[in-house]
């Protein structure tokens, strides 16, 4: 599954890049900028890499960001969003934090299997 989430990373950087040389033309006659995506794109093609090779780093590198966006939605739901649409953030925001349970679970995994190996 961390492989899965590292090529879709991976995708939504490469989708950023052409948005960045696409956006170039606009860009300079006056159109919406989006030269910034520049550096999302970037996190999302060195993180994406690195969860595709299993990387234990770029996995936390991937969750944290959506667990900080996951409170952030939350919050900012409960505050200003009208009932109806609340569930819709929640359900949203709850799904968000499925790539730290997973992660966390991943971490547990391999250190309770290195902890075995160790003992005799």
């Amino acid at each position: 599954m961390i492989r899965f989430l590292g090529f879709v990373s991976f995708v939504i950087g490469v989708a950023l890049v052409a948005l960045f040389f696409l956006n170039s033309n606009a860009r300079t006659h006056g159109g919406h900028d989006v030269s910034a995506s520049i550096y999302v794109a970037l996190y999302c093609l060195l993180v994406g890499g690195g969860m595709l090779f299993n990387s234990r780093i770029a996995a936390l590198l991937f969750s944290i960001p959506c667990a900080g966006l996951a409170i952030w939605l939350s919050v900012g739901s409960m505050r200003t969003v009208p009932f109806p649409w609340v569930l819709f953030n929640l359900a949203f925001s709850s799904c968000l934090l499925i790539p730290l349970v997973m992660t966390v679970y991943m971490l547990r995994r391999r250190h309770a299997v290195m902890s075995n190996k160790s003992t005799p």
